[in-house]
């Protein structure tokens, strides 16, 4: 008889991807059982372990815990774990190396068992080749479902659809992400969890602030947890920004408030504003950064990152990157059922001065951008200082539609929001650029 498929080379390249990296721990959706040798399942429970309480997974980590555990030896020892380490240069090929193991541990399945068995039926005389090759068929099918993670209950019916939009519906009003300016959530009916709103704006032109300010308008009247990921800006001088948004301060104010050790209070909305000023994350560890914020803080309610532009991502030119970056985005926002608000930048087409109107394709580095996108707003600052927003996509209704958004650029913040009137004219639109 053939030894069962294994592949050991993967296994320890999914463990030494670990190692480097441990958000692979987060990305690596494969059963304890998939590991087929009994010191590479013992690892992965031991790192697994350590994930959860949120402590490193290094190999002092590591082996220290298979030790108290009494099961250092069975695992070839630290001299094995250290080759773990040295394994792989970079976790870059995790998934590469994950689907390996994958697919070995499929190929030991009883599926897999059980088509070998049906197979053996052509050479059964006594029994109908018709009722074999019927067999055979839906063996086949519910094979590659497993091999494909594709199951029959995924294909929704009529019924189904309708309950799962009674259950949507329930607690939407809560869980939509809303610009917080009436005329313009009127238009959109606000995001849901699971969709993408993009703002483009060139840079100087307040994205930024606004977004910090829908976030924080949003945890006043929500209550949830909302996360800014911010690439660009340290979370110090953010905080400057926060606070002079939420006590009408200037900068200059609060620098000296804090200057003279008069530590301001605490806003309530600013309690449920969580942010991380790492730099260069990818989609992945913004991912991985979410699921911690839930099991420690509970619901999110949405996410903002600023800027596409800044994220980590694969390709070969900033091109591919920002591609990669944009459709992924859609999908971290499915996957974690949030609504995430992305910030891009215009191309110089659109900077000020040049007198455009924003269109669409206004992102800069992509059309994937505005392609995956749920929404799209555009952000721009007339010559006469004014702030005007347009909807420039939109899944729950019409687009175009411009606004003029007050901003009090004394402490950052935002008011009253009002359509802008056009001037009747030759048909040319007439903004104030």
């Amino acid at each position: 008889m053939k030894p069962l498929p294994d592949d050991n080379d993967a296994e320890k390249a999914v463990l030494g991807a670990r190692f480097i990296d441990d958000a692979v721990i987060k990305t690596c959706d494969l059963p304890p059982e998939a590991f087929y040798k009994e010191a590479h399942r013992l690892i992965d429970a031991a790192m697994k372990d350590l994930a959860h309480r949120k402590e490193p997974i290094d190999l002092v980590s590591v082996s220290g815990l298979l030790k108290n555990r009494g099961e250092l030896d069975q695992c070839g020892g630290a001299a094995y774990l250290a080759e773990l380490v040295d394994y792989v240069p970079t976790a870059a090929n995790a998934n590469y190396y994950i689907g390996r193991v994958r697919d070995a541990y499929l190929r030991r399945q009883p599926g897999i068992m059980h088509f070998r068995k049906i197979v053996g039926g052509f050479w059964d005389m006594e029994k109908p080749l018709a009722d074999t090759c019927d067999e055979l068929r839906a063996a086949a099918v519910g094979l590659a479902g497993e091999v494909m993670n594709t199951k029959a209950g995924e294909l929704l019916t009529w019924q189904e659809r309708q309950r799962r939009y009674s259950d949507y519906i329930k607690d939407i009003d809560r869980l939509r992400f809303l610009t917080k300016f009436p005329p313009v959530d009127e238009h959109l009916r606000g995001c849901a969890p699971g969709e993408v709103i993009t703002l483009a704006a060139y840079s100087g032109t307040f994205k930024t602030a606004l977004l910090y300010w829908m976030l924080l308008q949003n945890a006043m009247e929500t209550g949830l947890y909302y996360i800014f990921f911010s690439l660009e800006m340290s979370a110090a001088k953010l905080f400057e920004r926060e606070t002079m948004q939420t006590t009408g301060l200037t900068g200059r104010q609060v620098e000296r408030a804090y200057r003279d050790g008069r530590a301001l209070v605490e806003h309530e909305a600013a309690k449920k504003l969580i942010v991380v000023d790492r730099s260069r994350l990818s989609l992945e560890k913004i991912g991985a950064f979410v699921e911690q914020a839930r099991l420690k803080y509970g619901e999110i309610g949405g996410i903002g990152i600023d800027y596409l532009g800044l994220v980590a991502a694969v390709g070969r030119d900033p091109y591919e990157r920002i591609q990669h970056t944009a459709i992924e985005t859609k999908n971290l926002a499915k996957s974690l059922n949030v609504p995430v608000v992305l910030l891009s930048q215009t191309s110089r087409a659109y900077a000020p001065g040049n007198k455009r109107e924003m269109e669409a394709d206004a992102a800069k580095g992509s059309g994937d951008i505005e392609a995956a996108a749920d929404f799209m707003l555009g952000l721009w600052q007339s010559e006469d200082r004014r702030l005007l927003l347009k909807i420039l996509k939109n899944r729950n209704g019409p687009a175009g539609n411009i606004f003029e958004i007050a901003l009090d650029r004394s402490c950052l913040r935002f008011g009253e929001c009002k359509p802008y009137e056009r001037k009747a004219g030759k048909g040319e639109p007439d903004l104030p650029f």
